[in-house]
């Protein structure tokens, strides 16, 4: 019988538990069945699978895996697990904890064979029974979902490969970092926000590099309304993502050390930012904006942050909203220490953190960008619907705005436009989350 989770599995979850998989398939078929690697493998994959609510699934259709209505990208081991899916003519999987593993080790196989009845992993016959409510105003956006997707992947594995060359040889490829660049710059200026997308479905991720393609994004988002044009938010899309390229010379034992940094730490760590500057004005080609942003994207009012030269220097704006992005998501993303923060106590302690009153432009621009009362913006209400925001309603609090009802409790979609001032509701409403524009993952409350 196909069961049903009563509890959505995170995307770090899912994600886990596939790449587990794609290892024990790969391994399989490189060393052959029973091999010590595999059974390595398989043990993590248990593990794995034991940790997720029972009944979770993902679908594979003609272009890749979706779960929960949204597309997973094209990495390497999503790409493995559609193979053998596709090869094996199953529309998706099941996950069911302590069960054998006979299915896993059929898809692995390159045999025949019958189909092994289900067991820790269950094949799924039919998109219907693959599906589990998926978000209605997602199932016609899954293109525009994958093309966010290809442009993440495809950032993260640009700066990746600029990273190792910096941090090994000093020497950056300007090429990439403005194809990278200028193809981010076009798609917000022609799609918005929509470049956000994956960096909700992706912010439980330890990826070293990612924190630093989120900030890119996020400020290469609210910079557009301080570029004249396309061209020059590609040059600030540049210096914004490159912010942080003076990491790749700090020891990977501290870049990536899962807990609080010692102050010796903290201090080989806040080097980076005088790395970073030293690296990019040994690079002609780029502009000094690279350089300055890198300096300067830590440093606060009154002798606060770093670095903290004889000469006073005072960021400019550009410098300012990556500042206030790179905050943002520090905040708000998950590390191993402690719990992300919801946009608005993000944005709230970034307020209240001393030497950053001089900031307040660039975060209140922020905010508007992408905070709760923008017109336009996704949200969730204490009631469970979910609403866009129309405009600020007849009360002073925030979070009870005008909105536009889009889907009610059981998040399904209304066939009818109900306006409403959160307010005068009865009983009164409010937003308790966001959600990114179109990317249909709340920024919890």
């Amino acid at each position: 019988m196909i069961t049903v989770a009563t509890r959505v599995a995170t995307f770090e979850q899912v994600s886990s538990v596939l790449h587990a998989l794609a290892a024990f398939v790969t391994a399989t078929r490189i060393y052959g069945a029973d091999h010590p690697r595999g059974e390595r493998a398989l043990v993590q994959l248990r593990g794995l699978i034991d940790s997720l609510p029972d009944g979770t699934r993902v679908l594979a259709d003609d272009a890749g895996l979706i779960w929960e209505g949204l597309p997973l990208g094209n990495s390497s081991a999503f790409a493995a697990v559609h193979a053998c899916l596709r090869r094996r003519e199953a529309a998706g999987l099941e996950f069911r904890a302590g069960g054998s593993f006979h299915t896993a080790r059929w898809l692995a196989s390159d045999g025949g064979g019958a189909r092994p009845p289900a067991d820790t992993i269950v094949l799924l016959d039919s998109l219907h029974e693959a599906v589990i409510h998926p978000h209605p105003e997602l199932a016609e956006r899954l293109p525009e979902f994958r093309e966010s997707l290809a442009l993440y992947d495809e950032t993260v594995r640009g700066l990746e490969s600029v990273m190792i060359a910096g941090g090994t040889q000093g020497v950056l490829d300007t090429d990439a970092i403005g194809r990278i660049a200028r193809r981010v710059a076009r798609s917000v200026c022609r799609h918005g926000l929509r470049v956000l997308a994956p960096i909700e479905l992706l912010q439980q991720s330890t990826y070293t590099w990612r924190h630093s393609v989120n900030v890119f994004l996020i400020a290469t988002g609210v910079l557009q309304s301080l570029a004249r044009d396309e061209e020059e938010l590609a040059a600030f899309a540049e210096a914004a993502l490159l912010h942080d390229v003076g990491k790749a010379v700090i020891p990977e034992e501290i870049l990536n050390k899962p807990g609080e940094l010692t102050p010796g730490e903290r201090e080989v760590m806040e080097r980076h930012t005088e790395e970073g500057a030293r690296i990019l004005l040994a690079h002609r080609d780029l502009s000094r904006l690279c350089a300055t942003v890198a300096y300067c994207h830590h440093m606060r009012d009154g002798g606060f942050g770093y670095p903290n030269p004889k000469v006073r220097m005072r960021p400019g704006p550009v410098t300012e909203v990556i500042q206030v992005a790179d905050m943002l998501e520090a905040l708000t993303g998950h590390r191993p220490y402690r719990a992300p923060m919801s946009f608005g106590a993000a944005v709230q302690t970034i307020r209240a953190t001393p030497g950053m009153a001089s900031r307040a432009a660039a975060l209140d621009l922020l905010a508007r960008t992408l905070g709760d009362l923008a017109p336009g913006a996704n949200v969730r209400l204490d009631s469970g619907e979910r609403a866009t925001v129309v405009g600020p309603g007849a009360s002073a609090d925030a979070a009870q705005p005008i909105v536009r009802l889009t889907a009610d409790r059981a998040d399904q979609a209304l066939g009818q436009t109900v306006l409403r001032d959160l307010s005068e509701a009865h009983p009164p409403r409010r937003i308790v989350a966001r959600i990114l524009p179109r990317a249909g993952v709340p920024d919890g409350p």
